[in-house]
């Protein structure tokens, strides 16, 4: 039920009883703040000095040692925060993770230019239109609409005379501070669920004269006038350009509400008369920094009462939406947010079903892979043929293994002398990993070079070494080895169609492979945004096939902007990409993309990488039917079981210079091999 609304500029608002981390200004109806107890982690306010009413000690103590994080060494972080990780799995400060990245996939992008341009008469766009809205609002309940006519200086300058209000002294803001009487104005101690929410707000109604009920008895029939809004005195321009921009979102709604009203075959102005006196308000929210944005919402988990909601935001981002069968959740966290949209999820069932003889459904597909892998780098498939009990028996065989004593685990122990086994000191870029991991190979015994000498012709034979427990390891390893390596090559062909080659082109260089599997175990971490998982590096194998559980943490560097993006796990589905040997072999037309693993404080994860690598004897290089006319090879050759050794070897020991990269054989500029690095790689 509504009680007494409250409006106007606000800087101590709550949403289910949490303060928000804003300041806002509202010019609508609202419920009113509720009285209940703040939580025992309350976070700092946001908006004034710490009180004994709005802080704890807690919060304070923890504030106070993250501002000591900017400039001091690992062993102060360590005395400074009771630090329990050891200093060789932290980060250096640029390659820390951001612990709160989500997964924005799928929500709707609906174009509405067929509303505003000479298609509005065309009856096929607008069917057309009209069933996306209507999809969108029943699969999601949330979608985003482009060219939609609300004109871009409207926002601009609403956005403007917020920036200027929420700017001002909070004696000033507090003028126009709304109450039970008057609920428009400034409010900042909002609360969502019993927990204040990290936000301060300015609400206004579009309508001056602004009824609603004076009670809430069910059969209550008195009215009470909604005060008129309450306009600050500065910035001088902020009611003219917050009334101009509500009367084109009003605008804007009426449309949607229509395209709303086809989609259910009702009439298009069906529902409009509902909103004749309507109680319709706008709220300019404001969410300053955070320091402890795990600890706080800038409005709480919540449903919105009304019919819709049009929202407007900066390029932080921060909206976060649950989504649900019927209905959703949403609320914005107050760190900046990384969405992981766009990475192509491609459908595989062409090659596993009766439509493996539809040339046009098989096209399609190929080219969905050129795509991924000239996009991304990476993609996810379904529907990928490989049983889902091969990998739910090894998963549980990795949980039973890793759950073993250290000293049991230690007797399958790698080392240089035969790098396969269990290991638990792994370093990526000199940096250890928060990771303990088990490695086996596909072909029992494997050969990689002996040595790195130039000429050498001597190899090392690779054992597996399997556990005694749990007994059925080694099976369901190896089962669920096969079952990888054919879609493995699946996969293969479909890359070697996408660059027009025959579908065997790469098939011969996997003759005696050097493929491997590993089984990763990542345990909860107490301070995950200081280790990571797996640092940032790039694959130098041909391709990685992941199976990951649904905890998820892998990060991928997106190619367009350099952004970290997480990777959402679907279930029965396995994240693919390519590896170094692609990307010479496509001479960067498909390039291996800088990726991550970052760890979680409560859930340990677990993860199957297959890496799909050629046979040791192999020669990299660019491919002479992939360079086009006046192209040049961009790489020298390079022997991958050379290349495969070395990068072995730096996971038993730091090394003074990086470890072997493609980019060592780089020949447009003739960049010198490392020193530090064997040159019979080249």
């Amino acid at each position: 039920m509504w009680g007494a609304m409250k409006c106007g500029y606000c800087e101590a608002e709550h949403t289910k009883n949490a303060s928000d981390w804003k300041e806002a200004f509202d010019f609508t109806v609202e419920e009113p703040a509720g009285d209940g107890e703040l939580t025992k982690r309350e976070v700092l306010n946001p908006i004034f000095p710490p009180s004994t009413g709005s802080i704890t000690g807690v919060s304070f103590t923890i504030q106070k040692k993250l501002s000591n994080f900017k400039n001091t060494d690992v062993e102060n972080i360590q005395k400074e925060m009771g630090c329990v990780v050891d200093s060789t799995f932290i980060q250096a400060l640029e390659h820390r993770p951001k612990v709160s990245i989500v997964e924005a996939r799928g929500i709707p992008l609906i174009d509405l230019s067929t509303l505003n341009s000479s298609n509005s008469n065309d009856a096929k766009a607008l069917s057309g239109l009209i069933a996306e809205i209507g999809a969108a609002c029943k699969n999601w309940g949330f979608f985003q609409v482009i060219n939609h006519g609300v004109p871009l200086q409207l926002q601009e300058r609403i956005e403007s005379a917020a920036r200027k209000f929420f700017a001002l002294p909070l004696e000033e803001k507090r003028k126009v501070r709304r109450s039970e009487e008057n609920p428009l104005g400034y409010f900042d101690t909002e609360h969502t669920k019993n927990v204040r929410d990290w936000k301060e707000v300015f609400d206004f109604t579009w309508e001056e004269s602004t009824f609603i009920a004076a009670s809430d008895e069910p059969q209550g029939q008195e009215l009470k006038l909604l005060m008129n809004n309450h306009w600050p005195h500065y910035p001088p321009e902020m009611r003219e350009a917050c009334i101009e921009y509500a009367q084109g979102v009003e605008k804007l709604a009426f449309k949607l509400l229509e395209l709303i009203s086809l989609s259910l075959n009702l009439p298009a102005d069906r529902l409009k008369g509902f909103f004749e006196g309507q109680t319709s308000f706008v709220r300019l929210n404001h969410y300053p920094p955070c320091p402890e944005p795990q600890l706080a919402l800038g409005v709480g988990r919540h449903k919105d009462a009304g019919a819709l909601t049009v929202l407007a935001q900066d390029d932080v981002g921060g909206l976060e939406v649950k989504r649900k069968a019927d209905a959703l959740e949403h609320r914005p966290k107050v760190s900046s947010i990384q969405e992981a949209g766009g990475i192509p999820l491609i459908d595989l069932s062409p090659l596993n079903s009766s439509n493996s003889n539809d040339p046009e459904a098989f096209s399609g597909l190929v080219a969905e892979i050129g795509a991924a892998c000239k996009d991304w780098g990476f993609f996810q498939v379904i529907n990928h043929g490989v049983p889902l009990q091969l990998q739910e028996r090894i998963e549980s065989a990795a949980r039973k293994f890793f759950a073993l004593p250290p000293e049991e685990k230690r007797k399958v122990r790698r080392d240089e002398e035969n790098p396969l086994g269990y290991y638990d000191t792994e370093h990526t870029k000199n940096v250890r990993d928060w990771k303990e991991v088990f490695d086996f190979t596909l072909e029992e015994p494997t050969f990689i070079p002996a040595s790195q000498e130039p000429h050498s012709q001597e190899l090392q034979t690779l054992n597996n070494q399997w556990p005694h427990y749990p007994p059925e390891m080694r099976e369901a390893c190896m089962e669920y080895a096969r079952g990888a390596e054919k879609l493995a090559y699946k996969l293969l062909e479909l890359i070697s169609l996408s660059l027009n080659l025959p579908p065997g082109q790469f098939k011969g260089y996997f003759k005696d492979q050097t493929s491997f599997i590993r089984l990763n175990h990542y345990p909860p971490c107490p301070e995950p945004q200081l280790a990571l998982g797996v640092g940032r590096h790039k694959d130098g194998g041909a391709l990685t096939i992941l199976a990951q559980d649904d905890v998820g943490g892998l990060e991928v560097k997106r190619k367009t902007d350099g952004e970290w993006v997480r990777v959402k796990p679907i279930p029965n589905s396995y994240i693919v990409n390519v590896g170094d040997i692609i990307q010479v072999w496509t001479n960067d037309k498909y390039e291996s993309v800088e990726h991550r693993v970052v760890v979680n404080s409560q859930k340990e994860r677990f993860s199957i990488p297959f890496f799909f690598n050629p046979a040791h004897s192999v020669m990299v290089k660019p491919m002479e039917e992939l360079l086009e006319e006046n192209d040049t090879p961009k790489y020298k050759e390079y022997n991958f079981g050379s290349f495969f050794k070395s990068r072995k070897e730096s996971n038993f020991k730091k090394r003074a210079v990086e470890n072997v990269q493609i980019y060592h054989f780089r020949d447009a500029n003739q960049k010198a091999y490392p020193k530090a690095m064997p040159m019979n790689c080249v």
